[in-house]
């Protein structure tokens, strides 16, 4: 049976598999062998498509999660167009009275934040598992018994939630890279920032997340800051 990738008027992408003769199959973008999907990442500016949509091979096909695959283009991060900047950059809990404070969040960035901000189709679902897992621990401590598999399980939703963030997210970056490059620029260009974000763990927040990423475009990752007794300290 044969099986060709196609890409409909709208965007939208599916494969075609027929018993009748061979068709010819596009190349893949990155080897010209034959291909064996599509790419899963954002499409380039101006293209009125939902997904890149390039053929790629099994070979040259950069897997980032379940069912999402990525041309060698989409999965190259920024700071490979050989640009660097050095912006001081830290992270904080939204309450910081940093003045250099920059809220990357969806939920009161505005339009300076957006950019950097996820969507409600990511952040819903992590939301959801962090719910209930405080839920869980919460019936526990209410019963005044907290087993081991009731912690675990909790543990195992926030994981499982986490694992399936961190991709899309980068996707999601990818595209706003092409999309609002002059706005990265921007960023790039001030002396400090603190990308704040309404998280009480740094290291399942977005915040660090952008960090890691301004980090590989040339800015130094200072880390998170916290606050107390008013004074702002480093936290690692």
């Amino acid at each position: 049976m044969t099986c060709t990738p196609i890409v409909f008027p709208d965007g939208a992408t599916g494969i075609v598999c027929t018993s009748g003769p061979a068709t010819k199959v596009p190349p893949c973008k990155a080897c010209g062998r034959p291909s064996t999907k599509l790419c899963d990442g954002p499409p380039p500016a101006g293209v009125k498509r939902t997904t890149c949509s390039a053929p790629i091979c099994d070979a040259c096909a950069v897997s980032t999660g379940e069912d999402v695959d990525l041309c060698p283009g989409c999965a190259a991060p920024p700071e490979e167009t050989g640009e660097v900047h050095g912006v001081l950059v830290y992270t904080a809990r939204i309450s910081t009275r940093d003045p250099d404070a920059f809220d990357i969040t969806a939920k009161s960035g505005g339009s300076a934040g957006a950019p950097f901000a996820p969507s409600w189709a990511i952040l819903r679902p992590a939301l959801d598992a962090r719910i209930r897992a405080k839920k869980l621990l919460d019936e526990g401590i209410r019963l005044e018994a907290l087993p081991e598999t009731t912690m675990r399980d909790a543990e195992r939703i926030e994981d499982e939630a986490w694992a399936a963030y961190v991709p899309a997210y980068r996707i999601e970056m990818l595209a706003s890279w092409r999309q609002h490059r002059a706005t990265w620029e921007a960023l790039l260009a001030r002396r400090r920032v603190v990308l704040v974000c309404y998280c009480t763990v740094p290291e399942r927040c977005h915040r660090r997340l952008l960090a890691g990423y301004l980090g590989r475009l040339g800015a130094e990752d200072r880390g998170e800051l916290v606050e107390v007794d008013k004074q702002v300290r480093l936290f690692f």
